[in-house]
């Protein structure tokens, strides 16, 4: 009987002896995973809002095409798509500093509308401002 004691002893030191150093080297492993995926979540934020301003940018120098061609009825259908996908990209910003930017793109809203109903090529100097305010290259 003692000699079976003896043995299941001996077994259970030998499974932990094996269990223990796998079960630290696999709780090492998860956390070195769980931060690389935090890494690539923010990367891919930032990646994200990025996007989103290549593609404000985009749809900023269409509508600025629009108003030079003279077409302000698709200007007119073209900003009020660009404001709203500014103020989505407001809410969804993350970065203060583009989030005022876009605040301050936001305030021409009323400014520009009108003078595209108006049909003023005019608004083509506000545009222009909302350019560079949205590159960064101008102060909000």
């Amino acid at each position: 009987m003692k000699k079976i004691l003896i043995i299941v002893a001996g077994l259970v030191v030998a499974f932990g002896a094996g269990y223990v150093p796998l079960y630290l080297k696999n709780m090492k492993l998860e956390d070195s995973t769980r931060d690389q995926l935090r890494e690539s979540d923010a990367k891919a934020a930032a990646l994200e809002q990025q996007l989103r301003l290549v593609r404000l940018e985009s749809d900023l120098g269409v509508l600025m095409i629009s108003v030079q061609k003279g077409n302000f009825g698709d200007a007119r259908d073209r900003s009020s798509k660009f404001f709203d996908a500014v103020r989505a990209a407001m809410t969804s910003a993350d970065d203060q500093k583009v989030k005022s930017r876009l605040e301050a793109i936001l305030t021409h809203r009323d400014a520009v509308t009108s003078e595209l109903v108006a049909l003023n090529p005019a608004v083509m100097a506000t545009l222009q401002t909302m350019f560079l305010q949205l590159r960064g290259e101008a102060t909000p």
